[in-house]
């Protein structure tokens, strides 16, 4: 049987089917031998024509032709040279005389679009060039509707010639598998001002033009960094808009100063790999190099973190500890949870920053913050107090898709760049072009094609001068031949494919350096290479000195950044799918031999490779990663991809189970981030108990059933039946855990009822089943350690039955327990629904502030949302009590965050607490506006444990404001 595929590239091609008119007719007037001779001349007439413009024969198919233009070399004209090459055809055919003196005429169609475009192989027959795709078929329907001696073309065509040719527009058109009407133009003949010309552009960096004002400003924020007060740009603008160019003028215009320069780079492979550019950096600053020990790469870690400090760097062992360096021989193991190494690491590198700062001003660049990680965001964030008073200027550039969420602190000045004016535009080009004229009437094209963008602008003007329509002389270029052939390329890829292609051999390379991304090193790009290590340096060589791509070190030690996303984005999307797979799986392949390689940068490129499952197992562990070391956001990103991949294999249960599983983590993430009750972690559990259902398990279906269960809790609703479902699933389990798990929230379900007493003895039952060995893993399943959460309940119900230092002392031992987890939840969920609530209750004020100010801290620490607002509501009661009159404001805040969240549980209790310090405050109105919601919320809920307590607060209020009124009276 025969095989056969395409091998080439995907590339946007200006595509020609000429056709001869009446050839059925004259094979009817003329012998066999003739007719053949006669459409044996007729191709040979129009191949000359079509290689005349530099077009390339893809079939003859009998009196027809099939030609594109785009392959194997691009040109920036391709639709200009199809449309020339049609016109030549059509004049040459018509000098064509058969025998019986009856003149040819042709029929052509052309379309521009994407094709794949290469070699046809076929076992059993010839290898041949063929383009596969619509348009090929587009062009043959078009040459249908010409009339003969005439040229009809696709408005994909028109929209890249301009005003080059005089066309007749036929209006929309059905053609036969072209899936939408199209409008159809017939060429009539070129312009009297034929206007379009190829170009090209080299050189070095020019100096930045019409960015006078951003510039200035930034050298403001500059000035007032130094003088110690602290400065954040974030500077946005589109794709090539010229961000990465005014920080390069920023830090030109400082570069003669006493400053240090700290540089992050983020990077769209490594978006989900915590601290990326941070590594990125300090590796860099601190000059390691591929074959340095670890005591080597110690001793110059020791030495760059010493320049921020006076003595000897305590941080050392941290920071080595995030570059992977083994500190064994030269330091102690610590003991630090991965919660606490996390706090202090970032911690340290704030240290460093600010360190630096007291010696030498610091310009601190965080490049490409869309492409940010999670981790370096918080940094930046964490960074923003510590600036304000430091002299750092911190430069942040993104896409507009960025949102920072610190926009609206006030060290932070927004910069969004628009495109550039028609004079700034001309003033690049002459710049690009080394201060020498170009002919006016390129100047004028190239700013009507590059609509302002400044890469735009760059590559089209690089592309004019390298091109050989151009003749330099002392102080201009001049046109060196036919208009025709000096057409400006209409889009930035025909650009970039332009200059690709002119690498010939090295544009393979450049190509495999695309498929690892945007940054790759020489070792890697060789591993993939089939060039010798001596032709593999020629061209990465040749890449370099195009302007493609920059180079750091020598190699074999080099790595090379592509100088635009763009660039990498072009020579990336030129590869067939079937090249960019069988790059990528060899790629995962080299990875796997990396250690240090994170397992979401592998499953990115296993995914490329079509290796499901294999990048599925990847997500799965940097979703496993990040829950260990608490990052929850970082493992929210890493378990929707996973979540995505199980859906595409099929329906087998084994995949079920993992997206079940699945769909449980990200529930428990969500729960962090988000809260119990937002919408997307109560989809996530209903998600997880379908697919438990689906399977039927009830050891899958448990889990589900609590996320659900939380939700309906936290969310204020009556938990009664909810509680009676899980505990008759529980029952028929063999394990204890979920049997306790189910006395706890049988208990919480009583104590809201008012059954104290009931209350206290399911909570006592599921404390006295905990294992701290066996039941350990229970935190991971549910969200939170039982014990944990039991004792913390435990310790409000004593306080509501009247034992106040029992419940004291019981929610003390919940948070010591908690601590020794080491789990952020676990510990906020001991303070928030144990110590603060207790504390409260007992009025103990500083005791209740000071387990606030940790709750608060581990809630902005790992993005746990539902404990932040209560910890506000806490802190502000704590801080009211002991006469700060802004704890009112704090409650305030925390209510609204509650409201916002839709978290109803405790509401009323919190309501009173707003009221009665309004009360005492003299704020009355509010305090009894606060009494009636709470009796609101009360009414809603089936929660009464704290009515006696809201009951005697409304007293204590309405006694205040008749107080106030007889005194006003008075």
């Amino acid at each position: 049987m025969s095989r056969s595929a395409v091998e080439g590239e995907r590339r946007q091609l200006t595509m020609m089917f000429v056709d001869l008119v009446g050839s059925t007719a004259l094979s009817g007037q003329l012998d066999p031998e003739d007719m053949s001779e006669l459409i044996r001349v007729y191709q040979d007439a129009v191949a000359a024509e079509i290689s005349r413009f530099e077009g390339h024969i893809a079939q003859f198919l009998g009196d027809g032709v099939l030609a594109y233009f785009g392959w194997p070399q691009t040109h920036e004209d391709e639709a200009e040279r199809a449309i020339r090459a049609a016109l030549s055809i059509t004049a040459a055919a018509s000098n064509l005389k058969p025998r019986l003196g009856q003149n040819l005429q042709t029929r052509i169609g052309i379309a521009t679009g994407t094709v794949v475009v290469g070699e046809l192989v076929a076992e059993g027959s010839s290898v041949r060039h063929t383009a596969v795709g619509e348009t090929p078929n587009f062009a043959a329907r078009l040459q249908g509707l010409a009339e003969p001696g005439t040229v009809v073309i696709a408005d994909s065509t028109r929209r890249l010639l301009g005003d080059l040719f005089v066309l007749r527009e036929l209006g929309p058109q059905t053609l036969k598998g072209i899936a939408e009407p199209t409008p159809v133009f017939v060429v009539l003949g070129e312009h009297s001002h034929d206007s379009r010309f190829a170009a090209r552009q080299s050189g070095t960096a020019t100096a930045i033009v019409g960015r006078d004002q951003e510039l200035a400003l930034l050298i403001e924020r500059w000035r007032q960094a130094k003088a110690g007060e602290g400065r954040v740009m974030l500077l946005s603008g589109e794709a090539g808009i010229g961000k990465s160019r005014l920080t390069e003028a920023l830090i030109d215009a400082t570069r003669g100063e006493a400053q240090f320069l700290v540089r992050y780079q983020c990077s769209p492979y490594r978006v989900d790999s915590a601290l990326y550019p941070v590594i990125q950096q300090l590796t860099h600053a601190a000059r390691f190099n591929d074959g340095d020990t670890s005591d080597t790469r110690l001793e110059l870690l020791e030495a760059m973190l010493a320049i921020a400090t006076d003595g000897p760097c305590e941080t050392a062992p941290l920071i080595a500890t995030l570059l992977g360096i083994d500190t064994s021989s030269h330091y102690r193991a610590d003991t630090l949870t991965p919660q606490q190494r996390r706090s202090r690491t970032l911690d340290a590198l704030l240290d460093q920053l600010t360190g630096l700062a007291s010696r030498k001003p610091v310009l601190w660049v965080v490049e490409d913050a869309h492409w940010i990680d999670p981790t370096t965001l918080e940094l930046i964030d964490s960074a923003l107090d510590r600036i304000q008073s430091s002299r750092v200027l911190a430069l942040i550039t993104s896409r507009p898709t960025f949102v920072a969420p610190f926009v609206s602190h006030p060290v932070v000045t927004q910069l969004a760049l628009d495109r550039l004016s028609r004079a700034a535009t001309q003033t690049l080009v002459h710049n690009i072009a080394g201060g020498k004229r170009l002919p006016t009437i390129l100047l004028a094209e190239i700013a009507a094609k590059t609509d302002g963008v400044p890469l735009f602008i760059e590559e089209t003007t690089k592309a004019v001068i390298e091109s050989n329509a151009l003749r330099e002389d002392d102080d201009e270029y001049l046109i060196a031949g036919p208009l025709s052939h000096l057409a400006i390329p209409t889009t930035l890829h025909d650009s970039l494919m332009a200059r690709l292609d002119r690498l010939q051999s090295a544009k393979e390379v450049a190509q495999i350096a695309a498929v690892i991304g945007r940054n790759a090193d020489h070792r890697t790009i060789s591993s993939l290479s089939p060039l010798s290590a001596s032709d593999l340096e020629e061209a990465m060589r040749r890449i370099v000195e195009s302007g493609l791509i920059f180079r750091r070190g020598v190699p074999p030690d080099a790595t090379y950044v592509f100088k635009h996303a763009l660039v990498r984005d072009a020579a990336y999307e030129s590869l067939l799918k079937t090249r960019r797979v069988a790059l990528h799986f060899r790629l995962v392949s080299i990875l796997e031999t990396q250690p240090d390689v994170p397992p979401e940068v592998k499953a990115k490129h296993a995914e490329a490779a079509d290796l499901t499952e294999k990048a599925l197992e990847y997500w799965e562990q940097a979703a496993a990663r990040a829950l260990a070391r608490s990052d929850y956001r970082e493992a929210l990103t890493h378990l929707e991809n996973a979540i995505r991949l199980c859906r595409l294999p099929s329906e087998d249960q084994r995949w079920k189970r993992r997206e079940q599983a699945l769909y449980l983590q990200r529930g428990h993430a969500l729960i962090a981030t988000e809260g119990y009750t937002a919408p997307a972690t109560r989809e996530a559990f209903e998600s997880a108990l379908a697919l438990a259902t689906d399977i039927d398990d009830l050891a899958l279906e448990l889990p589900a059933a609590y996320g659900l269960l939380a939700f309906t809790y936290v969310s204020g609703r009556s938990t009664k039946a909810a509680a009676k479902h899980f505990a008759s699933l529980a029952a028929r389990q063999e394990q204890s855990g979920p049997r306790q798990v189910a006395d706890r929230h049988l208990g919480l379900a009583a104590f809201n009822a008012g059954h104290f007493r009931e209350a206290l003895a399911l909570l006592q039952n599921s404390i006295a089943a905990y294992d701290q060995v066996t039941h350990r893993e229970l935190m991971q399943r549910y969200g939170q350690d039982n014990r944990v959460a039991a004792g913390a309940y435990r310790s409000v119900v004593l306080w509501v039955l009247g034992f106040p230092e029992q419940a004291a002392r019981a929610a003390a031992e919940a948070l010591e327990w908690a601590i020794q987890l080491a789990q952020p939840v676990s510990i906020a969920y001991a303070i928030s629904q144990g110590v603060t609530f207790t504390n409260i209750c007992l009025r103990r004020a500083a005791r209740v502030e000071a387990a606030a100010r940790e709750e608060l801290r581990l809630a902005d620490t790992y993005s746990l949302s539902l404990w932040r607002a209560w910890g506000q509501i806490d802190q502000g009661w704590a801080r009211f009590e002991q006469g700060i009159s802004e704890g009112l404001d704090e409650i305030e805040i925390g209510l609204q965050e509650k409201q916002q969240m839709g978290v109803g549980r405790f509401t009323y209790f919190h309501l009173s607490l707003a009221a009665d310090a309004c009360s005492r405050a003299g704020n009355h109105p509010d305090a009894l506006a606060h009494i009636a919601k709470a009796f609101e919320a009360l009414k809603a809920s089936d929660d009464v444990a704290f009515s006696a307590e809201l009951h005697r607060t409304r007293a204590a209020v309405l006694l205040r404001a008749d107080r106030n009124k007889r005194y006003a009276a008075e």
